[in-house]
This record gives C-alpha cells, sequence and structure tokens, in this order.
C-alpha cells in the first residue's frame, strides 16, 4: 500500500500518513482513541489489511524477525510490551485482503505474520478474530465472530493464510 494523507482523530489530532504501511503505529492511535471512549460504549476494531507491515523498522516481507512464527510471536511479545499495547475489553477482527505483495511470500512467511498479528493483537488469552474473507465480515458472508471454525483458529493459534 502506497499512500498520504492525514488522519484526523474524534479528538481533533491529525496523525501524518505516508507512504508506509505502519499498522504498529495506527494500532497505537486506535488505542488511544478507544481509551477517550466510554467503557460501556459499543467498541469494536475491525482491520482489513495485507498485514504487511512497512515502515521504517520492520518490513515484513523480508524482516528476519518474521521469517518463522516462533520468531514471529517472540517479536509480537516484545513490541506489545515495549509498546504496552493494549485494547482490553475491545473485540478484534483481522480481515486479510490480498496483495500484491502477500501473494508471493513463502507459506512459511504467510504463517509467521498471521502468527504475529494473532500474538500481537491477543489481549490477556482472547486472540482476534480471524477471517479467510477480509470484507466478509462487512458484508455479513463471513458469519459471526463466534463461528466455529473461527473459534477454532483462534483458540489453535493457527490458520491457512491468515494475516
Amino acid at each position: 500500500m502506497v499512500a498520504s494523507f492525514n488522519i484526523t482523530t474524534t479528538g481533533g489530532d491529525t496523525f501524518a500518513y505516508d507512504s508506509e504501511t505502519d499498522i504498529l503505529g495506527t494500532l497505537d492511535i486506535a488505542r488511544q482513541e478507544f481509551a477517550a471512549e466510554p467503557k460501556d460504549s459499543d467498541r469494536h476494531l475491525i482491520i482489513l489489511s495485507d498485514f504487511l507491515e512497512d515502515d521504517p523498522s520492520y518490513r515484513f516481507v523480508h524482516a528476519p524477525q518474521i521469517a518463522n512464527a516462533t520468531r514471529a510471536r517472540e517479536l509480537a511479545v516484545s513490541l506489545r510490551t515495549e509498546r504496552r499495547f493494549a485494547l482490553p475489553g475491545v473485540p478484534v477482527c483481522l480481515g486479510r485482503l490480498e496483495s500484491s505483495d502477500f501473494a508471493p511470500l513463502s507459506p512459511q512467511r504467510k504463517e509467521a505474520v498471521r502468527a504475529f498479528w494473532a500474538e500481537y493483537l491477543n489481549d490477556r488469552g482472547q486472540p482476534p478474530a480471524l477471517r479467510f474473507d477480509g470484507t466478509g465480515m462487512l458484508t455479513g458472508n463471513a458469519g459471526s465472530y463466534g463461528h466455529s471454525k473461527d473459534a477454532a483458529l483462534r483458540q489453535a493459534g493457527r490458520g491457512e493464510d491468515q494475516p
């Protein structure tokens, strides 16, 4: 993804978005936004992406830390701790979209990318809902968050071609 635009939060803060895919930075903004919302509000985070972080620190297409699922999970735990990232009480649903960068990745790297995000967004033992059809969750074609295949993926922490 290559884009350049500004993101304005509900609090009026503006953040510049440039040519990289900075999912980690975007999640930090989302965390701030959710923290400002009343705890009893209906809060959900739906992320549609190819999940390939591409910023000055990490390029998931080539990063050695994302070479396999074990190393990816270790990086996710380290970054989650370092960034103090948590979204308590906010259900997260990941919908992976196809991209020209994701398609040629090896099966091992695809699994590592999926493992990274599942671990990074894991909230006290509650991994995010994973979707095979990135836009199906919006159209109703992908079933509910609790669909049995999704629940099995969350419990196992594994998935076919997931983020």
